[in-house]
């Protein structure tokens, strides 16, 4: 007479090792990352199966997107972790950039599937540099606008400009005058829309050209 041993294991269960086929594991669930200087702390959930093989450690499958407002990334990094804890922390990163990380767990038989990706933006030490000067010529002034991604994860307190100057007869610009307080962004009055901003005092018939920081 022969005899069946038969193992059934719970919907949703993690498969133990041992046990059924021997395959990599599925994907990592619950992926999440926490901004920090220069460095990003991933965590993640255990896969719904480790594939039959108890897992060994994970691997962070991550990269720099090509702009900070852009999630297209063609260089990836592949880091093994070295452990089977669920967080990891990646150092040595770029301030004002954007990056892009996946989470695979790994067991005896290779590298399992990849998690879905998460994106997230660094702080910057320093505000990024606004895009999109514009310049529209008035009575002896000049009205300003320009347009700025708030991905840089600081607080812009107020907007400067600087203004070069060429005169009614003259063939050159003047150097860059020093910069020059626009308005403050928590003052609507000052900086109306906080993108925008009317410099007066200026001479008619003179071609200027301005530049605008935060």
């Amino acid at each position: 007479m022969a005899l069946l041993a038969l193992l059934l294991v719970p919907a949703g269960a993690l498969l133990p090792s041992g046990a059924g086929a021997q395959n990599t594991p599925s994907r990592p669930t619950c992926l999440s990352l926490g901004a920090g200087n220069t460095q990003l702390t991933v965590a993640w959930c255990l896969p719904a199966s480790d594939g039959g093989s108890a897992i060994t450690e994970y691997q962070l499958v991550w990269g720099e997107t090509i702009a900070p407002n852009n999630n297209t990334i063609t260089n990836w990094t592949y880091t093994l972790t070295g452990s089977t804890n669920r967080t990891y922390t990646l150092t040595g990163l770029t301030n004002g950039k954007r990056y892009g990380v996946h989470v695979q767990a790994k067991n005896t038989n290779g590298v399992g599937a990849l998690s879905t990706v998460k994106h997230i933006n660094l702080a910057s030490a320093t505000p990024l540099a606004p895009t999109g000067v514009g310049a529209t010529a008035g009575a002896a002034s000049a009205a300003l606008s320009w347009t700025y991604s708030d991905i840089s994860g600081s607080a812009i307190t107020k907007w400067q400009y600087g203004k070069q100057e060429k005169a009614a007869g003259q063939s050159d610009f003047g150097n860059w005058g020093a910069w020059t307080d626009a308005c403050v962004t928590s003052d609507d009055s000052s900086c109306p829309g906080k993108r925008k901003y009317t410099v007066s005092g200026l001479t008619n018939g003179s071609t200027y050209k301005f530049r605008v920081r935060a």
